[in-house]
């Protein structure tokens, strides 16, 4: 376990920042840009540092990381859009490195997944806004950065009340282009515009 806490007491201390294991406790200190951990495997010490961080963990607030776990997205994704755009999903996503720093994000994969199989920007973004990967404007915003790059179309659809829905498409670049391989060629595209 991993904890960084600082003790409500206000005569102890400011908080550091501890790895916390189940026989051994590190502290993590930075002095003069230089790092080090100082460790120790006392027991009585370990013991106190797990009831520390055990009540400290208690008494915490419930924090929500905004981010769904992953296991709903799939859940989700499989539900309420289909077997192929969750297949093509995850497919995408194993093929990157990290999502870190880059202009690739899970919503710009779903999009990718969704045009892979014609389905409905309404459709790909409301299951992105209810299951809390991000808002309907977030996944309007990424379609235009994918249109404007030239890696999407979209064909109107018409539908018996309101404005035609937009049905997402991968442009011709991507006749010939594996599943796997779809994120690097629009990762490409996007850094060369």
């Amino acid at each position: 376990m991993i904890s960084s806490f600082a003790p409500h007491d206000e005569d102890e201390n400011e908080g550091h920042s501890l790895c916390v294991l189940d026989d051994s406790v590190y502290s993590l200190i930075t002095t003069k840009g230089e790092k080090a951990a100082l460790a120790s495997d006392d027991e009585s010490f370990v013991e106190g540092i797990h009831s520390i961080c055990s009540s400290e963990w208690g008494s915490a607030e419930e924090f929500s990381m905004r981010t769904p776990p992953i296991t709903r997205v799939r859940e989700t994704l499989e539900e309420d859009i289909g077997a192929e755009v969750l297949a093509d999903f995850t497919a995408m996503l194993e093929s990157v490195d990290s999502l870190r720093g880059d202009e690739i994000d899970e919503v710009l994969i779903a999009l990718l997944a969704a045009a892979n199989n014609d389905v409905l920007l309404y459709d790909i973004s409301k299951w992105g806004e209810d299951v809390g990967l991000a808002s309907k404007a977030t996944f309007s915003r990424t379609k235009s950065l994918l249109g404007n790059n030239g890696i999407i179309t979209t064909e109107k659809v018409p539908i018996d009340v309101g404005r035609p829905r937009l049905r997402l498409q991968l442009t011709e670049s991507f006749d010939d282009v594996d599943v796997e391989e779809m994120v690097s060629v629009a990762r490409d595209m996007i850094l060369q515009a």
